[in-house]
């Protein structure tokens, strides 16, 4: 499995649970938090019979994967399980959960280990007591290469934050070790009750030293920002390397803290305005106020005098200003990873995808992919453009040709076809990326590929609310990255005549509301937050003389 946050921090994990990440051209680690004894039968690498699937299995469609159980010894399992959050800050949390399946308490001695990549002048270590010696009075602790040139030192580092100062009595003395080179281990001793299951939480980034924020550490030994998103509440409570606040709505904000801000505890959304109490406290917006909600913009495109018009709205219900008007009749846009607009167009059955600097207002170099049919939509991220077209074409060998979404990528001037479809057009068409995934609206519901990547999977039918009228559509959708909802542009008839809606659509329920009014003719739609970007540019790497 592989997954890419918003900070551009790529992060693999093997079906036996070993992970490596990069951010840019770095590879700083051949493995990281390898749990001792967790072994599937065989190669782990190899593929499975078909009728004996092992490997990552995916949670209700979040960026949340776990391991099959495995047997440590005869009394004790072990499963593990991973979360890489799809924005913000990029890191991968880990959940080794111990199942003791005896009638009596059972010791338990896990150990991590995390291998570094091979460099030459070794390692520069870092731990949270302040030295460079790693022991049991630390809670967490950074490796960064050793430049062989003082005048070019390196500007990035790994950072593992494996327990805070009241987990630190988990931690096994002689089973932590680091030799600032190869490799470090941390291990721990709990014990688990008979019929009870316990859990050790690791938490492992990669930080660029260049980038003004340098508080992962701080973040999540005190379990701030989304460190415990999508942890049960059964999980939660049976934590033993870190102290947990409690959450009754598991909205990430305390309940004390709920109490201070004077909202509930009970749900994690106090003013319904579809962003979280504790996104809320943290971006510094009310979250018991509906009108007060985080910075963002909504674009869309519009006909022009000779091509088409950007146009750009404050929040949901802002009055739609000009940014810029074009020659070209672009019909789709979204916003990449760096904050670039990437405009499309289809004319004269030619395809074509132009970025624009929306603070500069200028139009970059056109990419031309192949593609035909009607353009649909467009989204990226992690330097791959898609786009999505509703044209004729035999979908099996042999079959007569049948109205498919065709969905074309392109990558470094790469292009190719990663999924041809039959198209279901009732409720209209569109995608978007969100979660590390793509999501396509067809058959009247919004889809997400199969694990395997070769199908299509439902996550929920659309329900259009009762202030839609006849025959509703949705013609473009963008995810609001900070919450579970996808923004929509909707078409229906209204008294005989068509209109143009802004509506919102939760990911999970498929239920959407309409938000108000959109120009006629508008076409595509895209989100862009003002307050909540977190894309690290990578330094470029020191290779030893």
């Amino acid at each position: 499995m592989g997954a890419t946050t918003e900070s551009e921090l790529s992060i693999n994990i093997t079906r036996t649970g070993v992970v490596t990440f990069w951010g840019g051209n770095f590879t700083p680690l051949t493995s990281a938090l390898e749990l001792d004894g967790y072994v599937l039968d065989g190669n782990p690498f190899s593929p499975q019979p078909t009728d004996n699937p092992q490997g990552l299995t995916q949670v209700g469609g979040e960026t949340i994967w776990r391991t099959p159980l495995v047997a440590l010894n005869a009394g004790v399992l072990v499963s593990r399980e991973f979360y890489v959050p799809s924005s913000g800050r990029g890191f991968v949390r880990v959940l080794d959960k111990f199942y003791n399946i005896t009638g009596q308490a059972i010791t338990v001695d896990p150990r991590l280990t995390s291998k570094n990549q091979y460099w030459g002048p070794g390692q520069i270590q870092m731990t949270s007591s302040g030295d460079a010696e790693l022991d049991s009075r630390d809670t967490w602790v950074t490796q960064m290469k050793n430049s062989n040139n003082p005048e070019e030192p390196s500007r990035t580092r790994i950072l593992n934050v494996f327990a805070d100062a009241a987990g630190r009595q988990t931690l096994r003395s002689d089973e932590i070790y680091s030799d600032a080179y190869l490799r470090w281990t941390i291990g721990y001793h709990i014990q688990v009750p008979a019929n009870e299951h316990r859990v050790v939480m690791n938490f492992m980034t990669m930080e660029n030293l260049d980038d003004p924020a340098q508080d992962s550490a701080a973040v999540l030994q005190s379990l701030g920002e989304n460190a415990l998103y999508g942890i049960s509440a059964e999980d939660r409570s049976r934590i033993v390397n870190f102290t947990l606040c409690a959450d009754a709505d598991r909205d990430l904000l305390c309940d004390s803290a709920e109490t201070v801000a004077g909202t509930l505890s009970n749900n994690p959304d106090s003013d319904a305005d579809s962003f979280n109490d504790e996104m809320e406290v943290r971006l510094g917006t009310d979250p018991n106020d509906p009108a007060s909600v985080p910075s963002f913009s909504i674009y869309t495109l519009t006909d022009g005098e000779e091509g088409s018009k950007l146009l750009r709205q404050t929040g949901f219900t802002g009055t739609l200003t000009e940014v810029q008007s074009f020659n070209d009749q672009f019909s789709a846009l979204d916003f990449d990873d760096y904050g670039a607009l990437w405009l499309s167009t289809m004319q004269s059955n030619e395809f074509a995808l132009a970025p624009f600097n929306v603070t500069t207002l200028s139009l970059g170099d056109k990419l031309w992919p192949p593609a035909s049919g009607e353009l649909l939509g467009t989204s990226g991220a992690y330097g791959t453009r898609y786009y999505m077209h509703l044209t004729d074409r035999e979908l099996e060998e042999g079959a007569d040709a049948v109205p498919a979404l065709v969905i074309g990528a392109n990558m470094d001037g790469s292009n190719y076809t990663p999924w041809a479809i039959a198209a279901d057009t009732r409720c209209g068409n569109a995608m978007t990326f969100s979660n590390t995934q793509t999501l396509l609206i067809n058959g009247c519901a919004l889809q997400r590929p199969d694990d395997n990547g070769s199908g299509w999977s439902p996550i929920a039918a659309l329900d259009f609310a009762a202030d839609f009228a006849e025959q509703p559509r949705i013609l473009a959708m963008d995810a609001l990255q900070v919450s579970d909802n996808l923004l929509v542009l909707v078409e229906d008839t209204f008294n005989g005549t068509k209109r143009r809606s802004l509506g919102l659509l939760d990911s999970k329920t498929g239920k959407i509301k309409r938000l108000g009014a959109m120009p006629v003719d508008a076409k595509g739609i895209s989100v862009k937050f003002n307050d909540f970007q977190n894309v690290v540019k990578w330094p470029i790497e020191i290779v030893p003389a």
